[in-house]
């Protein structure tokens, strides 16, 4: 078995055609002018000062212990992400179209639908760990012909359809999650479906937030499911691939899988920051860095999710 893992990278770098979203650098200077009213109160001062750093922004919002905003502002943030839709060109298309991915497990941390609608152009489906149950809130088995997609933080098009916004609370000076799943969830892929979701106020995105520990107001109880199961497949791997992900030790529960797995890791991040390639390090010879981009390094990738 092997692990395909996406990071913003992946989605940012599936075309040089195609309309990408933004997210994490810059991304705030897409929100403030296209929500006013909640991203656009944010100061100039302060949103020049942070741009390039959006988990600490997120930091600042959430600190301010207010669940109604919190939830309001991820919606957007939900809204915004499920604009954008794959182009033909699309790295993402390619790898449904070229790729056997009959023994590979694909973990996507980005927020966009990106590789989901992919999948429903490409007329493949997806099974996605953690979210899939039936009227009685039992898990279903996964269909042999479908493809194992791990989402441990969540996605704009992830909505839990039974979950009363109005439940999330504040206790102990931080933001809670009331932990009861209603296993009314389903993945969105059409943009009109989510635009009348979000005009009726019912967008509950489970996305967990982009700031340290990667928690959320919705669903965590469902996430840590998708997170156990990669922990699970870093162990049982025999070989992960990484596109365009920084190996960041805030975020654990990705990291500490893949630093004691035993598997070999292939890698293509275009340009890592300093820290990024010292942590990298840790995987010591497991590791080999392809030091190209996911569509100069598309083919090597390919080849390694070939081998069994």
């Amino acid at each position: 078995m092997k692990l395909l893992i996406l990071g913003a990278g992946a989605s940012w770098g599936s075309s040089n055609v195609g309309k990408l979203p933004l997210l994490t650098k810059h991304l705030l200077s897409v929100l403030r002018p296209n929500f006013p009213k909640s991203w656009g109160l944010i100061s100039d001062q302060y949103a020049k000062a942070h741009d390039m750093d959006f988990e600490r922004i997120m930091d600042a919002m959430l600190d301010r212990q207010d669940p109604a905003e919190a939830r309001f502002m991820n919606r957007e943030l939900a809204y915004y992400f499920e604009h954008f839709v794959p182009d033909d060109q699309s790295l993402y298309m390619r790898l449904l179209n070229e790729v056997d991915l009959s023994n590979v497990v694909i973990c996507t941390l980005n927020y966009d639908l990106l590789l989901q609608r992919a999948g429903e152009r490409c007329g493949k489906r997806f099974y996605v760990t953690g979210f899939e149950f039936d009227g009685d809130g039992q898990p279903l088995p996964r269909d042999a012909s479908s493809i194992e997609l791990l989402m441990p933080h969540g996605s704009a098009g992830l909505v839990d359809m039974g979950y009363a916004m109005e439940d999330c609370m504040v206790s102990g000076g931080s933001l809670t999650d009331i932990g009861q799943a209603t296993y009314q969830t389903r993945l969105c892929l059409h943009q009109k479906e989510l635009l009348r979701y979000y005009k009726a106020n019912e967008l509950n995105p489970i996305m967990s937030f982009i700031r340290r520990g990667k928690n959320t107001l919705i669903g965590d109880s469902l996430l840590k499911t998708a997170r156990d199961r990669f922990a699970d497949v870093c162990i049982k791997a025999n070989g992960i691939a990484v596109v365009g992900m920084q190996l960041n030790i805030r975020d654990k529960h990705i990291t500490l899988p893949l630093i004691y797995s035993r598997a070999p890791v292939l890698i293509a991040v275009a340009r890592p920051a300093l820290w990024d390639v010292f942590s990298w390090g840790a995987l010591g010879s497991r590791l080999t860095d392809t030091g190209k981009t996911w569509l100069e390094a598309f083919d090597t990738i390919k080849e390694f999710l070939r081998r069994r």
